[in-house]
Parts: C-alpha cells; structure tokens; sequence
C-alpha cells in the first residue's frame, strides 16, 4: 500500500520532467541513464525519484559547453575543466550511494565502470 503514493509521486514527477525532457539533450540523458540504473541496480520508487533529483542538480550545475574551438585556461582547448568534471563526477557518486542500499552499492560501481567515459575531442595531427 505504501507503494502506491509513492508511484504516484513518481508519476508527477515524470509528467512533470517529460515537458523539460522532450525540450532538453540532458532530460533525456537523464532518462536513458536512470533506466539504465533501474536495470542494473533494481531500484525502488523512492530510490529513483532520489536519484534523479541528483542527477537533475549535476546538470544544471554543469557549465554550458563553450564554443568550439575556445581556449580554456592554461592556452590549451578545454583548460583544466577535466578535474572540475571529476570532483563533480566523484560528488554526484557519493550522493547516489547514499541513497543506495548497501548490496546495490558495487552493484553501481560496477555499473558506472561499465559506462563510457566522456572525452574531449580527439588530439589534432600537427
């Protein structure tokens, strides 16, 4: 019985995201992600709501992509955002282990290493 407020809490909640979603590269990342996630780590209702919390406050914390081709600091394309972007990466994956039960937690590391890394572009031939 409990269950079910919290189905209809997640109901909302998608109806409400599905708008932005549809609107956004990072609602749907989000999606595919979570429904990754589910399938890996069988998460509750609860679980999933928190989590995507998470992950929805990662992204809009995430500075927008500069243009191509701007230089970062240091003179070189992209600066030193990559260890900006892992002590975020690390933080996001705190908070998500935190909401996690303590067999899912390898389970999600497991899974987060079996996800592609984002890179950079390819280095140019000079």
């Amino acid at each position: 019985m409990t269950r079910l407020p919290l189905f209809i809490c997640l109901l909302v909640v998608s109806a409400c995201a599905s708008t932005s979603q549809s609107e956004s590269p990072d609602g749907e990342r989000i999606a595919e992600q979570l429904a990754s996630m589910d399938a890996a780590l069988d998460l509750t209702d609860d679980q999933t709501v928190r989590i995507r919390s998470i992950l929805e406050a990662q992204a809009a914390d995430r500075p927008a992509r500069p243009p191509r081709g701007a230089q970062g600091t240091g003179g070189r394309p992209g600066g030193d955002r990559g260890a900006g972007r892992q002590a975020q990466q690390a933080e996001t994956d705190r908070q998500i282990e935190a909401v996690l039960r303590p067999e899912q937690i390898s389970a999600y590391r497991t899974w987060r290493s079996s996800q592609p890394t984002r890179q950079g572009p390819p280095p140019r031939d000079r």
